[in-house]
């Protein structure tokens, strides 16, 4: 199956969230969407159905869990009435932080989409995202710990446990589709805190500069340093919300090289300044902090 590309592609911020939603198949997203989170979904009741602007297309039955990473432009239909989904979304610096393994971040960042079990081992986690949804809805600073370290430990499961084989999207169509750009957002993902020009992350893929600045806006609808400035802002406001570190302190762990240029990318993204950001976010302290 072949998805049309589109020229803009809408940038959704979740930052550490969760929700429960029913949706109806004549509510399905018209247009492509992007997210710096890691999500999981499953559903409880009818099926969901993701697209990929490359090609790529997953069919989320009943009591399956999804992991994925929404760097890669996606769009998602409801494929039946009253289609029930949970969803826990994860900054993607945090899933990062917490060294999980090669064969589990690897896939992520390539926007391959890892699927749990089905079966009775899909009903345990059901059980696990419809708590996981209550209790970080619940605004509960103790449960959110508590949340944070048993996904941990269930994404470590999932890596580890061969007979719940990660599985790519259809036959990973949606990969070769985008293998230059795959590249670069992998690239991106893991880079971005550091010091970094379209030239370095030309060199590192194997691309021109100018393919790097083409491709970005062909298949985004913005350029490299857009992008590069969305991640570092997503990431800011995760840590802005997450700990106690100053605002310079955020800025450079961020990847800003000024506190000036902090200020100003995160007005410009967010519409506030990092400080009144934080003011307006429970603070909520992720595993190992």
């Amino acid at each position: 199956m072949s998805v049309p590309r589109h020229s803009h592609v809408t940038v959704l911020h979740f930052g550490y969230s969760a929700g429960r939603g029913v949706f109806q198949p004549e509510n399905s997203m018209r247009e492509f969407v992007r997210r710096d989170e890691v999500a999981l979904h499953i559903v409880s009741h009818g099926r969901l159905q993701v697209l990929f602007a490359g090609g790529g297309v997953v069919v989320l039955p009943p009591k399956q869990l999804m992991v994925s990473w929404g760097g890669f432009p996606h769009r998602a239909e409801w494929l039946e009435k009253d289609t029930t989904v949970y969803s826990v979304q994860l900054p993607l610096g945090w899933i990062l932080e917490w060294n999980l393994p090669p064969s589990l971040i690897q896939p992520l960042l390539r926007g391959i989409t890892l699927l749990g079990p089905e079966g009775k081992e899909g009903d345990m986690d059901f059980q696990l995202m419809d708590r996981w949804t209550q209790e970080v809805l619940s605004k509960d600073s103790g449960l959110d710990r508590i949340v944070l370290l048993e996904i941990q430990a269930r994404l470590l499961r999932l890596a580890r446990d061969e007979s719940k084989r990660l599985t790519e999207t259809a036959d990973d169509r949606m990969f070769h589709a985008y293998a230059p750009l795959g590249r670069v957002l992998r690239y991106i993902a893991e880079h971005f805190t550091e010091p970094l020009r379209i030239q370095d992350v030309a060199r590192a893929t194997g691309l021109h500069p100018v393919s790097v600045s083409q491709m970005f806006r062909r298949e985004l609808g913005i350029g490299p340093a857009a992008y590069l400035a969305q991640c570092r802002v997503a990431h800011a406001q995760a840590l802005l919300a997450s700990t106690t570190l100053t605002v310079t302190d955020v800025a450079e762990r961020s990847g800003f090289a000024s506190v000036c240029q902090f200020y100003a990318a995160f007005r410009k993204l967010c519409g506030s300044t990092p400080t009144a950001y934080r003011r307006s976010r429970k603070t909520t302290v992720p595993p190992g902090r």
